[in-house]
């Protein structure tokens, strides 16, 4: 990837003797006070002026960091920003947070300047789940103009728990600075990832094992529409651990090919000594699945059984937390306990099926140059049946298996099988998004449209859609319907295939909206339901990638039977836009119009799921004309004397 800079470099511990001290903190500057917008991101709320960490460790090997953060609120919109949130890993002890301290400054209306301590006693500790934690601190008296400053130390009870470092928030950085101490008898790997616009300073001192990494005036970076990940596009110095004392002064290198990476995982007493379990209950009806001759048949039968016998508890993790029997006695369990069931059973239905390393398509991407197993944060099944590849999760009751599960379209994963297993990309070229939405409608004497809509999502759009239906469906309808008109009414609503397990998931409803009357004049929209209201690219430039998954297709019809009274004054014609690499392609096709009817129909395809962020430009300025001509009216005049 040309647009990010990406370099390891091994890091080796020597002394002991390092700083640890933020000259900065309390030091608050006239140019912080006048600071009122953002050079380089103007639309900016609010601004990180200082952001930097120091981490280092003690006698007893423990990782501790200080933190600082100088936060400035430039707009009244920015002032959620001092509601702050720590959050850290609490199981077992393994961190804690301390050493609290902060202030308000603020400018008051003399101009005058006031400083208002953080009363501890206001700072309070949350118990997000079994695992996290969070301490929140609400910041008194903030308003549009406000700097906030605070600082803290977190102590971690493993040195390996060393987090990368992000100098890119969702708001902009002005300097962001970290200092990292290596532990004695370690060495790391540090892998800057940064966009070549952006300069890195680094401070590395090997006779005393400390490096210094340093970058200023970054932009903020927000989750941009159809974007998988942010951590691939944050400006930021990642770290593995490369070598470790393996006792008596023997350095052992880390996991240093994917072949390694099997044959540790295959022994692992929490991942491939989990594969050769018999599973209470489990004889009869794996005698049933063998009896499938059809080995599509008989994977449905395992992956249904699997899913709908275990619940998710909402956790991932690549390792089972205490075997795939416990958690098929409870029948509950993490992401890797239930996958790793559905892999014994598959195999002990007769099919050829392996766990598979896998990450998430907001977990961020697997670079496959470095076999680190960190990279991933979960595990499915993989299935080949006489060649052809299922990759199956049985958490997800939606997805047919027939369907590669949206989660890891257009990522990367890792099969573990001694003897067969590698890296795999996952996407899907055959399957698609598919959404079919008819429309007739009339618009009566009182300038009202009234009419009866069907829509109907097969493959990918069946998936996606009945995932949010059945989360809310009100958000559902605010999502796909509701943006077509502040006073839409809809009712009669019903659905077909929301429970089933196959069959397009349909939508029939019946609604009303008043038309848009300037004078003579009466407008009605073409575009009605088609889940294209708004246009997602029209900010000016883009950090990311824009990442659909699955290539789409949309077809719209919307008929009109006039009023009487109204003459078409103006209309929406034929026409076909392609881009140049016939990647998306609209037609709308307009039926001879008469006086009583106006039919108009409009096909969109999708022919490639990812577009690099190089090409947005062009991508832009197609939506742009795209959404020109989908939101094109239909435009009547009253006639004089009708």
């Amino acid at each position: 990837m040309n647009r990010r800079l990406l370099i390891w470099v091994l890091l080796l511990a020597a002394s002991d003797s390092f700083a640890q001290e933020f000259t900065s903190y309390g030091n608050v500057t006239n140019e912080d006070y006048n600071y009122f917008s953002c050079p380089f991101d103007p639309d900016a709320d609010a601004v990180y002026l200082v952001k930097e960490a120091h981490s280092m460790y003690n006698d007893q090997n423990n990782l501790i960091t200080y933190h600082h953060v100088r936060l400035k609120i430039l707009k009244d919109k920015g002032i959620g920003m001092a509601d702050v949130s720590i959050p850290y890993y609490s199981k077992d002890n393994f961190e804690f947070i301390d050493d609290i301290e902060g202030f308000v400054y603020n400018t008051e209306k003399d101009y005058s300047r006031k400083t208002i301590k953080l009363d501890r006693k206001t700072v309070f500790n949350t118990k997000r789940n079994t695992y996290y934690s969070e301490i929140r601190i609400p910041f008194p008296s903030v308003r549009a103009g406000s700097i906030i400053e605070y600082k803290y130390r977190s102590v971690q009870k493993s040195y390996f728990a060393l987090e990368d470092w992000s100098f890119q928030d969702e708001i902009p950085v002005i300097k962001s600075r970290y200092f990292l101490a290596i532990l004695p008898n370690t060495a790391f790997q540090y892998r800057v990832q940064k966009h070549p616009d952006y300069e890195i300073d680094i401070k590395q001192n090997a006779q005393n094992g400390t490096i210094e990494f340093a970058m200023q005036n970054i932009p903020g970076l927000v989750d941009e529409p159809f974007i998988d990940s942010r951590k691939d596009y944050l400006q930021q110095v990642l770290f593995q651990l490369a070598q470790y004392d393996a006792g008596g002064g023997n350095m052992k290198k880390y996991l240093n090919s994917w072949e390694e990476v099997s044959r540790e995982l295959s022994n692992e007493e929490q991942f491939g000594r989990q594969l050769d379990k018999n599973l209470t209950g489990t004889e009869e009806i794996i005698k049933t699945w063998k009896g499938i001759s059809d080995q599509t048949d008989r994977l449905k039968n395992v992956h249904k059984y699997v899913s709908n016998s275990m619940g998710w508890n909402g956790f991932y993790g690549k390792y089972t937390a205490d075997g795939v029997k416990s958690a098929w006695t409870k029948k509950s369990g993490s992401i890797a306990d239930i996958n790793l069931i559905l892999v014994n059973l598959l195999r002990q239905a007769g099919l050829k099926a392996d766990p598979m390393l896998i990450s998430e398509r907001d977990h961020g991407r697997v670079n496959t140059s470095y076999p680190y197993l960190d990279q991933f944060n979960g595990v499915y099944a993989v299935v080949d049946i006489d060649g052809q590849k299922y990759y199956l999760d049985a958490c997800d009751r939606i997805t047919p298996v027939t369907l590669t599960p949206y989660s890891v379209l257009n990522t990367t994963a890792y099969v573990v099988n001694k003897k067969t297993g590698g890296i795999v990309t996952i996407s899907d070229n055959m399957n698609i998004y598919r959404d079919s939405i008819f429309v007739k409608t009339a618009i009566g004497k009182d300038n009202v449209i009234t009419g009866h809509a069907k829509t109907s999502s097969t493959d990918y759009a069946r998936v996606r859609r009945l995932e949010q239906f059945r989360r809310d469906e009100t958000k559902y309808s605010d999502k796909y319907f509701r943006p077509y008109g502040e006073n839409l009414t809809m009712y009669d609503f019903n659905t077909v295939n929301d429970t089933t397990e196959s069959g397009a998931l349909q939508h029939e409803f019946n609604f009303s909206l008043p038309a848009v009357v300037t004078g003579d004049y009466l407008f009605a929209p073409v575009n009605l339901f088609s889940g294209l209201k708004t246009n997602p690219f029209s900010s000016a430039k883009r950090f990311s990638d824009i990442n659909y998954g699955f290539r789409q297709h949309i077809y719209v019809s919307v008929e009109y039977d006039l009023p009487a009274g109204y003459s078409i004054d103006a209309a929406p014609k034929s026409i076909r836009m392609v881009t140049p690499d016939r990647s998306i392609d609209i037609t709308r096709k307009i039926s001879q119009p008469v006086k009583e009817k106006f039919i108009c129909t409009f096909e969109i395809l999708w022919n490639k799921s990812h577009f690099p962020s190089e090409e947005y430009p062009d991508v832009k300025e197609f939506y742009k004309r795209m959404f020109d001509v989908l939101n094109e009216q239909i435009v009547l005049k009253k006639i004089a004397n009708p």
